[in-house]
């Protein structure tokens, strides 16, 4: 819900000039204009002061969860949802990764010898002595293995949980990807508030308007009715092609932006 949120406000932001490009040059009813932008500025402001909750599989949930490989991987797919694809299948693969590894971690190869079975058999056949000192031969040798396969371990260990933290909370990690994804979807819905606030204030006073100052305040426009004219284009409903690759231009790299991690 979070992804869609940010993809709904790139969506609306990059529209925008579009839409105001031509808005004023066809105004039928301005009242109906006001209104429906001041419909929308509510429906922005109510996501922008009302945002949803963070996810409930919280990144210190995770962490916890790593250390004994139980992480629930579809959970952490689900934090940046289906609008975030690149996002969640990084992170749904590290987090098998990390499960994977954890659990290879607790594995501890068990030959557990039946000592008391083989005293037994090579006592029986005079072979006492021998089985006695191979018995301590090995528990030695086994014991000087184990201290040094532990050490491995630990050292694994300390590797490893290195290696989680950074992915919870390093500079790309879980917790900053989501941090940047909030603050990037709340300052779009602040742009795209700030652009609808600006249209309603040029709706609502659009017979005081004239055509000089509307091309004063968007020069952008002035170019590209030049360019129209200079094309031999007078289709109201033609968008020019310099606002047209800008508004696109603009989309792109928020939808790029939104993927970004």
């Amino acid at each position: 819900a979070f992804a869609g949120m940010l993809r709904i406000a790139s969506a609306r932001a990059a529209a925008l000039p579009l839409r105001r490009a031509r808005a004023l040059s066809a105004v039928v009813d301005p009242e109906k204009i006001v209104k429906d932008i001041e419909n929308t500025l509510e429906v922005f402001k109510s996501m922008r002061d009302n945002p949803p909750p963070p996810p409930a599989y919280t990144t210190a949930m995770i962490a916890e969860d790593a250390k004994t490989g139980t992480i629930n991987v579809s959970q952490v797919g689900d934090i940046f949802g289906s609008h975030e694809p690149e996002q969640k299948k990084v992170l749904m693969t590290i987090a098998a990764r990390i499960n994977e590894i954890a659990r290879k971690l607790k594995e501890t190869p068990s030959n557990e010898i039946d000592w008391p079975m083989w005293e037994e058999r090579y006592t029986s056949i005079g072979m006492g002595k021998f089985i006695t000192e191979f018995k301590a031969d090995a528990l030695a040798r086994e014991a000087a293995l184990d201290a040094e396969l532990q050490e491995q371990q630990a050292a694994l260990k300390a590797e490893w949980d290195a290696e989680i933290k950074k992915v919870m909370d390093g500079p790309r990690g879980l917790t900053a990807a989501y941090e940047e994804m909030n603050s990037r979807c709340q300052r779009i819905q602040n742009e795209t508030i700030s652009e609808l606030e600006t249209m309603k204030q040029e709706a609502a006073d659009i017979d005081s308007l004239t055509i000089a100052s509307i091309l004063e305040k968007n020069p952008e426009w002035k170019a590209a009715i030049e360019e129209d004219i200079a094309n031999n284009i007078w289709d109201p409903g033609h968008i020019p092609d310099k606002i047209k690759e800008a508004a696109l231009a603009a989309g792109q790299a928020n939808d790029k932006e939104a993927i970004a991690a």
